[in-house]
């Protein structure tokens, strides 16, 4: 495939011409790199492999993301998006209440860790600074976020809604989950999502 042209002298010539790369959105990069996640653990993906797998250079997955590092933020950022549109559904479908949301919401997180692979991915196979764990665990934005939501559908459900007692509720909750997520027990989900 290539562009024919015809010179003065009326001879033509083909010249080959690159194949049109299609556009690669944000949300592409992203599901390519959630995949190597999955795949390797977030510490052993490279950024050349994820731009490759993609379809776009290295040079064009920095000009969408600046580092390694702001490339595993959005990732995590976009997957607690989806999280959180699932956690509002599961706690939807719960009997009404605000301990039957609570308990339907962190066992809902309970089961998604080990049913989503790049959850259990991040939460068993990179322990160090350099995973994403720490995105989720000790970043200034995901857990509140998390919080925020939570203390929202507790809201929904309760009554008279003491908005700073169901902070406090949601907060431990979220957090109490959390410790479990990283370091899980063996008991049903149900019955851990009962005692938290």
């Amino acid at each position: 495939e290539g562009t024919t042209s015809t010179s003065t002298d009326g001879s033509t010539s083909t010249r080959a011409t690159s194949p049109r790369r299609r556009m690669v959105s944000r949300e592409d990069i992203l599901t390519v790199a959630r995949d190597h996640t999955v795949r390797h653990g977030w510490k052993r993906s490279r950024v050349q492999d994820i731009a490759a797998d993609a379809g776009i250079s290295r040079p064009t997955l920095y000009k969408e993301f600046p580092s390694k590092r702001e490339l595993g933020s959005a990732l995590v950022h976009w997957e607690v998006s989806k999280f959180i549109d699932e956690l509002s559904e599961a706690v939807g479908a719960a009997p009404a209440g605000v301990r039957a949301n609570l308990v339907a919401g962190i066992r809902f997180a309970l089961e998604e860790s080990e049913q989503d692979p790049f959850l259990a991915a991040v939460l068993t196979m990179d322990r160090d600074e350099e995973s994403l764990l720490p995105e989720i665990v000790q970043s200034g934005a995901v857990l509140p976020r998390i919080i925020e939501v939570a203390t929202a559908l507790l809201a929904a459900q309760a009554t008279e809604p003491d908005q700073k007692r169901l902070e406090f509720i949601a907060g431990a909750a979220v957090r109490l989950t959390v410790s479990y997520l990283v370091d899980p027990s063996a008991e049903p989900h149900a019955l851990t999502a009962q005692r938290i």
